[in-house]
């Protein structure tokens, strides 16, 4: 793939910051919350998150997607030899990961997974979307808290856990961006027990059906970021930002409930005060 092709697909020219308020407004709004000086590389990751995860959309066949992915792990190979690509988002994380030493397994999960959504196929059942969520918003969470706390093994697992709580409940708010692309990321078992296929889950008329689905899903985020002595632990003051997916998760799941779980509902997105004051009061309550 070529740079000029990738460049135009990309946005590159567009200010970072600019790019990812844009793209991951929630991503954004947390960064806002890392000292200052763990900004940049945690927009730099930011937007590296949103260009593998955009490959389904932007390619018109899997192989093309399989290209694209391939040229990101050809630009990280290039970073950790000292000879990044000349692209905005690949210098970005040049600099974050010459700072802050971040870890290349993780890019590697997050790539390897995103492969993933080159099929058509849903998750099996729950434990493999768990397996998706960990690989994508897990993984990205532990490579922020890597940004802001990265020598403490339990930190980064907490916050693997809750970032793919975050990832469940994304995936709950995009069923119909989803659907709309012919797309069903609910396990087949879910919806079998929902006398469901595949195919009815893409339909929004099916949508009082699914919500047993949607039922289920949002109880297992739930439990992930409401579990027993979830979030009573004093976290340093540079580790806050990442743990904030807490917070978010449990404002979406609040506005799925509150609305039946009908994720068509466009309460369910929310606003821009309600998410500040959910991050703000758990920030101020010292609590994730």
């Amino acid at each position: 793939m070529g740079k000029a092709e990738l460049v135009e697909q990309s946005g590159e020219g567009e200010p970072l910051a600019r790019r990812c308020r844009r793209v991951d407004y929630d991503r954004y709004l947390m960064a806002g919350f890392a000292p200052p000086d763990a900004r940049p590389a945690m927009l730099a990751l930011i937007a590296f998150n949103y260009e593998i995860g955009r490959v389904r959309d932007v390619v018109s066949e899997p192989m093309l997607g399989q290209i694209r992915l391939q040229w990101w792990r050809d630009a990280l190979d290039g970073i950790y030899a000292g000879t990044p690509r000349s692209h905005d988002v690949v210098l970005a994380l040049n600099g974050a990961i010459s700072e802050y030493s971040l870890s290349r397994k993780i890019f590697d999960t997050m790539i390897d997974t995103r492969e993933q959504d080159l099929d058509d196929t849903p998750p099996e059942d729950l434990p493999a979307l768990m397996r998706y969520v960990a690989g994508t918003a897990g993984a990205l969470n532990q490579l922020l808290l890597e940004v802001t706390q990265r020598n403490d093994a339990s930190l980064l697992h907490a916050a693997a856990d809750v970032g793919a709580a975050w990832g469940l409940v994304g995936l709950l708010r995009a069923i119909p961006s989803h659907a709309a692309q012919g797309r069903v990321l609910l396990p087949i078992t879910l919806l079998a027990d929902a006398g469901l296929s595949s195919a009815d889950a893409l339909s929004k008329k099916e949508r009082d059906r699914i919500r047993p689905v949607i039922v289920a899903i949002a109880r297992e985020a739930g439990k992930i970021v409401d579990e027993p002595g979830s979030g009573s632990r004093k976290l340093p003051p540079r580790a806050w930002a990442p743990f904030l997916a807490a917070p978010f998760a449990r404002y979406y799941l609040r506005r799925l409930k509150a609305v039946d779980h009908d994720p068509w509902n466009e309460r369910v997105s929310g606003n821009p005060l309600g998410k500040l004051r959910a991050l703000g009061m758990a920030r101020l309550r010292g609590r994730y």
